[in-house]
């Protein structure tokens, strides 16, 4: 079938071999790469596909598939000429999967059968066919995430604290990084988690099922090391099985202050932004001067944002400027150090 694509975007690049093997592009239509070579093609407006022959119009959007539509109706293409990659993507995949299996399986066979005392012969009964893992990437990883975690947990196991708490991090990845440096760690989450003594000399995982909002189980300023990676956003939104509170972020904040020990230090990590936003009921957004009023006890060490992947530091004498004004975007994340420092309190009671 001949086809004319509309979109050249990831989504394409990202499934052109597919489409190739099932279909004959004839055209690319993409507004914004109007008159450059794309994949080979001389990329046209889509406006210019009224002229051209193929048999389907497939679009490769899916988050503009509607407009699109509104655009080819508009120069008289009909709907039954259109065709949509959400509509025919998980098909193409299916059946060049199995193509792919199958060919694998029969290879594996004529090899096992040319070698004399293979160990592993196939056998039907324990066939258990994997089929798209060759499509994923090599790690699943959240580029902002996985920056965060490491960096905070780099300053933590430099400061090697006796016994440190955290608030809602990531187990699999921050808190992994605590317990390989062999560091006592405490996890304090809403939620329940199994949590057991592997051995080897692997420092155990110690919970508490609790919530944080107020940290009415823990002393004042008793804890020297505590941290809170991109949790309090969620806190009050009922998200995660807690009750609704508008306040809840600020109780939480305040409620580690309140704990943290003199000259103990805080790591707090937010998505932060321009402005103040919620994302009910997936998260908040701070901009960046709201967490700093909230830990006016605390004294800041160091401010970190991750912008468009990387990692932007400054003091707390940059909060003096309009530092973030020029880097910071609409969602970032904002990694806070504070340290507890007996005069601030003393100036600044929460």
């Amino acid at each position: 079938m001949n086809i004319a694509i509309v979109g050249a975007g990831d989504i394409f690049f990202k499934e052109e071999k597919f489409i190739k093997e099932e279909y004959n592009i004839t055209t690319i239509a993409d507004n914004g790469k109007a008159g450059k070579m794309v994949a080979g093609y001389q990329c046209v407006a889509v406006n210019e596909l009224a002229g051209k022959e193929y048999d389907k119009v497939l679009i490769c959007s899916k988050k503009y598939v509607q407009e699109l539509k509104a655009q080819l109706n508009a120069i008289g293409i009909t709907e039954h000429k259109i065709i949509s990659i959400t509509d025919i993507i998980d098909d193409l995949h299916r059946r060049h999967d199995m193509a792919k299996y199958n060919a694998d399986r029969e290879e594996y066979n004529r090899q096992y059968f040319e070698r004399e005392n293979s160990a592993f012969m196939f056998c039907q009964k324990y066939e258990t066919p994997m089929l798209k893992d060759y499509r994923d990437s090599a790690g699943s990883m959240d580029l902002h995430y996985y920056s965060m975690d490491i960096l905070v947990a780099k300053r933590i196991i430099e400061d090697c604290p006796e016994h440190h708490y955290d608030i809602g991090s990531r187990i699999e990845g921050f808190i992994s990084h605590l317990i390989t440096a062999n560091i006592h760690t405490t996890v304090i989450d809403i939620r329940p988690l199994d949590v057991w003594n592997p051995g080897a000399g692997i420092v155990p995982l110690e919970f508490i099922q609790a919530d944080a909002t107020n940290l009415e189980t823990i002393p004042d300023n008793s804890i020297k090391s505590l941290s809170s990676l991109h949790a309090v956003e969620h806190f009050g939104l009922g998200r995660y099985g807690d009750a609704i509170d508008t306040e809840a972020c600020f109780k939480a904040m305040h409620a580690m202050q309140r704990v943290l020990a003199e000259r103990g230090r805080l790591y707090f990590a937010v998505p932060v932004g321009k402005e103040n936003r919620l994302y009910f009921n997936a998260h908040r957004v701070f901009e960046p001067n709201t967490v700093m009023e909230q830990f006016r006890s605390l004294e800041l060490e160091k401010f970190f944002i991750i912008h468009n992947l990387e990692i932007f530091e400054y003091s707390k004498e940059d909060f003096k400027n309009d530092l973030y004004g020029c880097i910071i975007g609409d969602y970032d994340c904002g990694i806070f150090i504070f340290y507890k420092n007996k005069e601030i309190l003393y100036k600044n009671k929460v």
